[in-house]
């Protein structure tokens, strides 16, 4: 996020209030009406962590499961983090993507520069309501389906919202969908830790997930630019937004049928703007998946998450297949070597 785009914080809590306060319908659930209240709670601490950045006053309290102290280093622009009696290094990326995890971190406003706290706490807020409205959406699909005795949607939303209480815990023992966060966790450091490469990823709802079969959104600038074009101010930008379908599962049975799922999404229409669903799949053992979540959690949660333990050269490499599928290798090719450089210096 920009700068620019912090200059309008104003509209964006205003438009969070409109979402939270909206009329509930008498038919809908109780704990709709607590999701609500949940909502406004949170788009008002947003409005005063946001005054408190302006007077640089204060501090930002961590309300995950987890919170520890940040302390920014000026020197090399990241952060101090206390995890467990030992002192470990997070960029802004590791804590803006933790907070899916679980993990937050409390800021001192006075020495945290105003632009770095003020795109932790609007994410960090972002990330809140969308876990709020996957619970609301789960409640009232599975009411409408249950209303119409669609009883294999019922289903598969009472389902979802198992997902979604094991995932907020820190239980969710499915591989496929540890390694889905690992990627989510992995965009959204490149988002903030290399902004040069344009790229930005929001998680899908879980209507997307259900019905579009969108794992997560990807933006791309400058798709088209080729290997070796150099960039210049006059060069105009393009900007492409991809859903992405994930998967672990390399077998043909297996990509057809997810193939045959995008299809019949698209061509029932799409809600999502997006300009197209692409699959992407990437054959990666399930034991290394599991290993790298076992350790993660062995050494205390430490910041980065579960994705930090995997070798850059891993991690470049499954941003090359994204960026591939997305019709962005020239971009990718430029950028690779402060990938890698980027990603060791988290080791």
């Amino acid at each position: 996020m920009s700068e620019s785009f912090l200059k309008h914080q104003d509209s964006l809590i205003a438009t969070g209030k409109e979402l939270a306060y909206g009329e509930i319908s008498p038919q809908e659930a109780q704990e709709i009406e607590v999701l609500q209240m949940y909502k406004a709670q949170i788009m008002d601490e947003l409005h005063d962590d946001l005054a408190a950045i302006d007077a640089g006053e204060g501090t930002i309290r961590g309300q995950g499961r987890i919170n520890r102290d940040a302390i920014y280093d000026a020197k090399h622009d990241s952060f101090f983090v206390d995890c467990e009696g030992k002192l470990g290094m997070a960029t802004l990326g590791d804590l803006i993507a933790d907070v899916a995890l679980g993990c937050e971190y409390s800021l001192s406003l006075h020495a945290v520069p105003r632009e770095k706290a003020k795109l932790y706490a609007v994410e960090r807020s972002k990330t809140h309501l969308n876990q709020l409205l996957n619970r609301q959406l789960a409640l009232q699909e599975y009411d409408v389906a249950m209303q119409e005795e669609h009883e294999t949607r019922a289903k598969h939303f009472a389902q979802a919202q198992e997902e979604l209480n094991a995932k907020e815990k820190g239980t969710e023992a499915h591989v496929g969908k540890l390694f889905e966060q690992d990627i989510i966790h992995l965009l959204k450091e490149v988002q903030y830790d290399l902004s040069h490469m344009g790229i930005s990823v929001q998680e899908a709802n879980i209507v997307q997930d259900m019905d579009e079969k969108i794992d997560f959104v990807v933006q791309v600038e400058d798709r088209h630019r080729g290997v070796g074009v150099r960039e210049t101010t006059a060069e105009p930008k393009t900007q492409s937004l991809f859903g992405i379908q994930f998967t672990i599962n390399a077998q043909e049975d297996v990509r057809q049928k997810k193939e045959r799922q995008i299809k019949q999404s698209k061509e029932h229409g799409l809600k999502s703007k997006v300009d197209d669903i692409l699959l992407v799949t990437v054959p990666i053992g399930c034991g290394e998946i599991k290993a790298a979540h076992a350790q993660w959690y062995a050494q205390g949660c430490p910041p980065g998450g579960p994705s930090k333990l995997y070798a850059a050269q891993v991690k470049v490499g499954l941003l090359e297949k994204i960026m591939e599928k997305m019709g962005a290798k020239g971009t990718m090719e430029e950028k690779k070597g402060k990938m890698e450089e980027c990603f060791n210096a988290k080791h």
